[in-house]
C-alpha cells in the first residue's frame, strides 16, 4: 500500500508523465540517463498510484 499524501502522489505521477514526454523529445544522451534513471526509480509507485485510483473509482 502507498502511504503518501495525495498531493504528492499527484506531484511523483506529473513529474513521471514529465520525463516520459523530455525522454521522448530526443534530450541529450548525458541528459537522457539522468532522466531514465528517475523515471526507472519511480515507475514502481507510479504503476501503484494509477492501480489504486483505478481501485477507488
Amino acid at each position: 500500500m502507498i502511504n503518501l499524501p495525495r498531493d504528492r502522489m499527484d506531484q511523483v505521477v506529473k513529474r513521471f508523465d514529465m520525463l516520459e514526454a523530455q525522454m521522448s523529445a530526443g534530450p541529450a544522451p548525458d541528459a537522457y540517463v539522468r532522466m531514465a534513471s528517475e523515471y526507472a526509480d519511480i515507475q514502481e509507485m507510479v504503476a501503484k498510484i494509477r492501480a489504486l485510483r483505478t481501485a477507488e473509482h
